[in-house]
């Protein structure tokens, strides 16, 4: 019995020591990406500078094991043992048309041309081990699943049109007020951090 307890906990050092060695891995390669928001990157450890704005503007994480802090209109959602970036957000309640044309461009602006759009409402960008996946390279993998792997998103999403005449500035058919958002995160590292 001895002998089946110490190969069960070997068992789970060296399981937990190869997942940590993997989520690390996998967090450094999309660091590598550079995708990045006002100074934070998706992946990068915290600045000493980004720490103390953390500390000073802290607000309550959604999920154990991760930090959330506010700079400015952007949310930042951080690994706590590793102070490593892995979401970061903007929403905007009661949006207006401007507001979302603002996004929208200032995204455009950073991220160049999006990966897919869709229904008028939703933009991606995709990012792959080799940078952002074109809409063209989406398209074929659409025919080839194994094509490429996606390690990171930027998701914008609108109640309102993204592109409009100004004269429909309210969602189709909805009680609460027209919203925006962004989020940039990864997936992969998100299910290996059980979040």
């Amino acid at each position: 019995m001895k002998h089946l307890t110490l190969l069960f906990v070997a068992f789970v050092f060296f399981s937990t020591s190869a997942s940590a060695e993997a989520l690390a891995s996998l967090i450094s390669q999309i660091e590598q990406l550079q995708i990045t928001r006002q100074g934070y990157t998706l992946g990068a450890v915290l600045t000493d500078a980004q720490k103390k704005i953390a500390s000073e503007h802290k607000v309550q994480a959604a999920s154990p094991g991760t930090m959330k802090f506010k700079d400015g209109n952007l949310f930042v959602v951080t690994d706590e043992k590793s102070d490593r970036v892995i979401v970061l957000y903007e929403h905007h309640d009661a949006a207006t048309r401007k507001e979302v044309q603002e996004m929208v461009g200032d995204l455009f602006f950073v991220f160049d041309s999006p990966t897919v759009m869709a229904h008028n409402r939703t933009i991606y960008w995709a990012y792959g081990e080799d940078g952002k996946i074109s809409e063209e390279q989406f398209e074929e993998a659409k025919k080839d699943a194994s094509a490429f792997k996606v390690l990171a998103t930027v998701k914008l999403d609108s109640t309102l049109p993204i592109t409009t005449s100004d004269k429909e500035e309210k969602p189709e058919s909805s009680d609460k007020p027209p919203y925006v958002y962004y989020i940039i995160s990864s997936e992969a590292v998100l299910k290996a951090l059980n979040l």
